[in-house]
């Protein structure tokens, strides 16, 4: 259970981030980390969200005892992972930036004051 997470959660952002690094020359870093970084995140997000609205909307006359509040709580706490996701992702992704080279602005790239 764990090894999932971490491989979708961590490891792909940052092989994706080095890949579109490498493939995508003319993207810049924050479309590129956008990119990495959140697809992981939206797959938890929506049903999550689907949860707790469709547990909101439900009549108090068919949840059971803590049913809805169970449900409730487990859709806010995958909710609360998707955010850790999207940090860590994006983290990630700026690792893998990092490591193909685009991290940092080459001196070549800064602005020249003296002309």
């Amino acid at each position: 259970m764990i090894l999932p997470l971490l491989l979708f959660g961590l490891i792909l952002p940052l092989l994706f981030g080095f890949c579109l690094c490498r493939w995508r020359t003319d993207w810049g870093r924050r479309r590129i980390l956008w990119s990495v970084a959140l697809p992981f995140p939206a797959l938890i997000t929506i049903p999550s969200l689907y949860l707790v609205v469709s547990t909101l909307l439900t009549p108090a006359s068919r949840c059971g005892t803590d049913a809805c509040g169970m449900a409730i709580g487990f859709g806010l706490m995958g909710l609360s992972a998707a955010a850790l996701f999207l940090g860590l992702g994006l983290a990630m992704g700026w690792a893998g930036l990092a490591l193909a080279g685009r991290g940092r602005v080459a001196a070549s790239e800064k602005a020249d004051t003296f002309r």
